[in-house]
């Protein structure tokens, strides 16, 4: 089993090496069928510290798990990818394979929205993406009702007769 981090841990790891900042346990969960949330067995197994204004995450050990290329600090992590904001641009990361990339750091805004569905935000318009930047909808919406962990959801954009309403697919990205 691995080392649990907890936030008082974390302060402490920050003032024995010398950190700017830390932030709290990467939290991580796997997204069960129904939408509900399971904490994995590697969640809180690091955190996030700040060195040279940059940020990065290190184990119970300081052994460095995530390097110091990122803005922020405080990340969760849905079904293995963690969402980190680098350059003023967020992505993701695969958590067990930290070289893949699952989204590329483009976005403004990137949200979990349902199991391998996540809402992308660009020039401020919204789209639905799965990982590998797949995208599931144009970046045509003005929005997207939090989903509790339904597969359909609401959502609202313009068009050229006004204002459209209705619900879509998180899965498929087909409006219904």
């Amino acid at each position: 089993m691995m080392n649990k981090i907890t936030y008082q841990e974390g302060e402490r790891l920050a003032a024995k090496y010398g950190y700017e900042d830390y932030g709290e346990p990467l939290a991580e969960y796997r997204v069960l069928s129904n939408g509900g949330l399971e904490e994995t067995e590697t969640s809180c197994t690091m955190i996030s510290v700040r060195r040279n204004g940059k940020c990065g995450w290190i184990d119970a050990n300081n052994r460095m798990v995530i390097p110091f290329e990122y803005d922020t600090l405080f990340v969760t992590c849905y079904d293995d990818i963690v969402l980190l904001k680098k350059n003023k641009k967020e992505g993701g990361l695969y958590r067990h394979n930290l070289a893949r990339v699952a989204f590329e750091f483009k976005y403004d805004y990137l949200f979990h929205m349902y199991n391998m569905t996540y809402m992308a935000v660009l020039n401020g318009k919204n789209a639905l993406v799965k990982p590998g930047d797949v995208l599931l909808t144009e970046y045509v919406y003005d929005g997207f009702l939090e989903n509790n962990g339904e597969r359909y959801t609401g959502y609202k954009k313009t068009t050229i007769w006004g204002v459209k309403e209705g619900r879509i697919d998180l899965e498929t990205g087909i409006e219904l």
